[in-house]
């Protein structure tokens, strides 16, 4: 029963998990005057860093609240969470992991890391603790290895996906060369390895410039664009991609001679958000929508709405959540599958 409603409360996250708004966490909303021994588990989502999950917090609000309100889910005990950033960073999210594990309150399975980068080093140790992990947003393709990451599981498919997705489109619209421009996570280099097989496969040209998360595209020294390319494929995350239509913008590099490809899975508008980190990457929201107006952009999967009132494990329909969103209706069918 533990496992049906931790998955419970991923799916409710991953409705949420890529809004920019930030949820901090309320203790309240669980804080029952009943007699049930509380039950803690982890929570380790990206606050900042490359990566904003933050919007994964309403989700588990909502979760936490609908169970608890049953008592038959957990008989004799109430949900907790205990909260930490990971900052989407490796050596972060690993601290945090261990601080977790040997302090107070214990914790019975953890949720996160927040993203790929941050969850791959705990996903690699968290079976030695007898920990299940489970995550909302994470989709490297590396976490696929289930010898390394015995006790791991998560609802977003993998990103590797992505590769095939793209060499349709650049088939589709009869693209002979395409740049590419990879941030060096195995979130990311996994698929554009696995699209430049397609590629020579069906000989279609391409370049590809890699750059440090650490550095940013600031680590290609000047040396970002591709001079021969008109389409750009960005595999990196959104605070990276906005700096580059800035710079794109600057250079003149604008459509309809220039289109590029996104993920769609930045969020809703995210361009509009003003870029992050290294500031001499920077232009006005007019500059930025200019360079984006004809990209196209892709997504994997999509929450279905229209299942109906489909009872999970839990007996959760959409008629008795009580939850706003539809979408969060639409995660809460994926507990039955």
């Amino acid at each position: 029963m533990i496992s049906t409603v931790l998955v419970l409360v991923v799916s409710l996250a991953a409705c949420r998990a890529t809004t920019s708004h930030v949820y901090p966490p309320d203790p309240t909303l669980t804080n029952y005057s009943d007699e049930r021994a509380p039950l803690y588990f982890g929570l380790m989502q990206s606050f900042g860093g490359d990566f904003d999950g933050s919007g994964s917090i309403a989700g588990v609000h909502v979760a936490l609240d609908l169970i608890n309100r049953d008592a038959s889910l957990l008989p004799g005990y109430r949900l907790h969470y205990t909260f930490m950033d990971s900052q989407c960073d490796r050596s972060i999210a690993l601290d945090g992991f261990f601080r977790m594990i040997t302090g107070e309150p214990t914790v019975i399975a953890l949720i996160g890391s927040g993203c790929s980068p941050a969850t791959e080093p705990t996903a690699e140790v968290s079976h030695y603790y007898n920990i299940t992990q489970l995550s909302c947003i994470s989709s490297s393709p590396e976490l696929e290895n289930r010898l390394r990451f015995r006790n791991y599981f998560q609802l977003h498919p993998s990103e590797i996906s992505y590769a095939l997705g793209l060499y349709g489109i650049l088939r589709y619209y009869k693209w002979r060369h395409v740049a590419i421009i990879v941030q060096r996570e195995n979130l990311f280099t996994t698929v554009t390895e696995e699209l430049k097989v397609m590629l020579r496969n069906d000989n279609i040209s391409f370049t590809e410039r890699a750059f440090d998360s650490s550095v940013g595209i600031a680590g290609l020294k000047g040396d970002i664009f591709d001079p021969d390319a008109r389409i750009f494929l960005i595999v990196a995350y959104a605070i990276h991609a906005q700096q580059l239509l800035c710079e794109s913008f600057h250079r003149g590099i604008v459509p309809p001679r220039y289109i590029w490809i996104t993920f769609a899975w930045y969020g809703d508008e995210w361009w509009l958000e003003e870029p992050g980190g290294d500031t001499s990457y920077s232009c006005s929201v007019d500059e930025r929508e200019e360079v984006i107006s004809m990209s196209l952009s892709l997504l994997t999967s999509v929450f279905i709405s229209h299942l109906g009132n489909i009872s999970t494990d839990t007996g959760i329909v959409r008629t008795n959540t009580g939850a706003e969103p539809e979408s969060m209706s639409a995660c809460m069918v994926m507990c039955r599958h």
